[in-house]
């Protein structure tokens, strides 16, 4: 087995680093967003309806699932270029930011006139209907199936590359 030259096996390991960046930014946009005036929820928590957490969870989802989509992009923009980190990107992308989009998503569906509080109206009636809904156990679930899924076959399309070049 040949030795590994550390500088040629870290070139594109700045595609994670890109990613937490973005996953951070997001984050922190959702929270400060989702209290920022114009998407504040006059009721507050710990009423019923569960606007105020609706639209919090609404709000994060939006903003975490555009900076995943710019993760995406770029993680599949470079796997040709860095095959193992930018698949990487790709599959932690999807695991982290994915369960706050898809909610979000459940959540457009399931509610109508969101951020008009006086004409909101919701599938859920009480913050337990909201919190334990089990759509949102059904969408994590896919979540972590499809990051799986991206992480195994990158892996085997990784290595079959790896192998056709060896070959040659």
């Amino acid at each position: 087995m040949a030795a590994s030259n550390y500088k040629q096996d870290l070139k594109g390991a700045w595609l994670v680093g890109v990613m937490l960046i973005l996953y951070i930014v997001g984050g922190e946009a959702g929270f400060y967003l989702s209290d920022w005036s114009f998407f504040y929820s006059p009721e507050g928590p710990g009423v019923d309806p569960p606007f105020y957490d609706i639209r919090r969870d609404f709000v994060y989802g939006v903003c975490v699932g555009l900076t995943g989509f710019i993760s995406l992009a770029v993680g599949l923009y470079y796997r040709k270029r860095y095959p193992p980190y930018a698949w990487m990107t790709v599959w932690m992308t999807v695991l982290g930011s994915g369960r706050p989009f898809v909610k979000s998503v459940i959540i457009m569906f399931k509610t109508t006139y969101l951020f008009t509080p006086a004409d909101s109206t919701s599938s859920w009636l009480t913050w337990s209907e909201f919190r334990y809904d089990p759509l949102f156990r059904k969408a994590q679930i896919a979540v972590y199936i499809l990051a799986g899924a991206i992480a195994i076959l990158s892996s085997l399309y990784y290595r079959l590359g790896r192998q056709k070049q060896e070959s040659r």
